[in-house]
This record gives C-alpha cells, sequence and structure tokens, in this order.
C-alpha cells in the first residue's frame, strides 16, 4: 500500500455558491501546498490555486487523498484538473512549471472526500522535481492524448517510475486509473479505444480506464469520481475493511 495514509480532516469549511448551484468551499490550498512542499524540501516550487466542491457545506472532510496527474507534457493534465476543480477550460494553457495543485471535494458511499491533486510537469528538466511529490500519493492518473501514440506508449515509463518513487513495497495494490483525452479530437484520433482498453487489462494493479475531453467536459466528472472511489475502497481494504 502507499507510504502515506489517506488524511482526515478536521478543518471546518465555510462555503459560497458557484454558477452551477453547488457549493463551491473556500479551503487553506496554500497551507496544505506548503505543507507537501516541506515534506519534500522543495518550499521554491509548486503553484496553488483553485477551489474545492461539495455538495454539502459546512461539513468537515472524512478522507483526503493525494492523487497525481501523471503523463507528458501537452497532453491535457492541466486542462483536465482545471475542469475538473473549477469547470473552466482554457483554449490556451502555459505549460506546468514544476507543479500545480488544485483540490476539490466529492462526496462518495456518503462519505466526503477530498482530492489533493497535484498536476506534474511532463518536461523532462522537472522530472526530479516530481519525483520527490510521489511518496505519499494515493493514487495515480495516468494521461495521454488519444492524437498522440507517443504519449500513449509513454504510459508504461511514467507507471514504472511511478511506482518506483510512491509505492516499491505493494505495487500491485496502487488505483491507478488511465484518461485518453482530447476525445472531441475523434478525427485525429492514432491510438484506439480498444488499444487503451487492452493495455489497461495487462496491468498487475487496479487501472480503471476513460476517454475524456477537457474541452467538452466528456467523462470528466465520472473519471475522477472513479479514481476517488477506488482510493476509497482500497483504504478500507487496507484498514481490514473497517469503515472509516
Amino acid at each position: 500500500m502507499p507510504t502515506r495514509s489517506p488524511r482526515k480532516s478536521s478543518v471546518g469549511v465555510s462555503s459560497g455558491d458557484a454558477s452551477d448551484g453547488s457549493q463551491w468551499d473556500e479551503d487553506d490550498s496554500q497551507a496544505l501546498l506548503a505543507e507537501d512542499k516541506q515534506a519534500a524540501g522543495l518550499a521554491e516550487y509548486g503553484q496553488a490555486g483553485g477551489s474545492t466542491r461539495s455538495n454539502r457545506q459546512s461539513e468537515k472532510h472524512d478522507f483526503m487523498f493525494k492523487l497525481l496527474m501523471i503523463g507528458d507534457s501537452g497532453v491535457g493534465k492541466s486542462s483536465l484538473l482545471l475542469r475538473f476543480a473549477n469547470d473552466e477550460f482554457q483554449e490556451t494553457y502555459m505549460s506546468t512549471v514544476g507543479l500545480d495543485f488544485k483540490i476539490r471535494t466529492v462526496e462518495i458511499e456518503d462519505k466526503l472526500i477530498k482530492l489533493q491533486m497535484w498536476d506534474t510537469a511532463g518536461q523532462e528538466r522537472f522530472q526530479s522535481l516530481g519525483m520527490a511529490f510521489y511518496r505519499g500519493a494515493d493514487a495515480c492518473v495516468l494521461v495521454y492524448s488519444i492524437t498522440n501514440s507517443k504519449s500513449f506508449q509513454n504510459l508504461k515509463p511514467w507507471k514504472e517510475e511511478f511506482l518506483l518513487q510512491a509505492s516499491p513495497q505493494s505495487p500491485g495494490q496502487f488505483p491507478f486509473m488511465v484518461i485518453g483525452n482530447t476525445c472531441d479530437k475523434e478525427q485525429d484520433r492514432t491510438v484506439s479505444t480498444a488499444s487503451a482498453k487492452a493495455w489497461c487489462e495487462e496491468q498487475g494493479s487496479p487501472c480503471t480506464f476513460f476517454e475524456c475531453s477537457a474541452k467538452n467536459a466528456t467523462n470528466v466528472e465520472q473519471a475522477f469520481n472513479a479514481i476517488a472511489r477506488e482510493a476509497v475502497k482500497q483504504s478500507k481494504a487496507g484498514a481490514g475493511g473497517e469503515d472509516e
């Protein structure tokens, strides 16, 4: 199992109304960012941003999971995260420098789950920075673009590197998700859905698959809820099946 247990939150939150009618909680993301940066000894790196969305207001969170987004540069990791965390999309998005950080709260099995989500830079020169943040992660989202076969081929080394850094003792138990982004560009597809599903089925660890579009929000909500649900499942299994 991961080297760090999911963190229960005892922090109360205040909320405001979002444009879609849900509740947007004000959260001290800067404090959470500083906590993990200090642990990794990388206080000079990273960006914090985003809000926490919840359908239930002014309640404590039951769990917190650290989730990492990894994959080649330019596949849309930041766009997926922005869509999920803030329900926004930007046509022009600058490449992540180092790491970016957002949070969102979802409700899974009547539990409030806070996802502390790290968007790691895919550029080679920043990989050593990401390695320090792999440690302590509770779940991982591997991202490729359906229009970029090379980014799909690189899922294997990304996963291997992640397991080496984050969960060297029990790699088979680590929850993964694979997202094929940019499914709105079907006319430019170079990676078939069947190939991606077959790759996921070959993995020795739990590996859920979604094709998504950050641009039009296709399957984004469903994908992140699925990885949160898997993290809860693994957490309960690690605790001997006890209800948290």
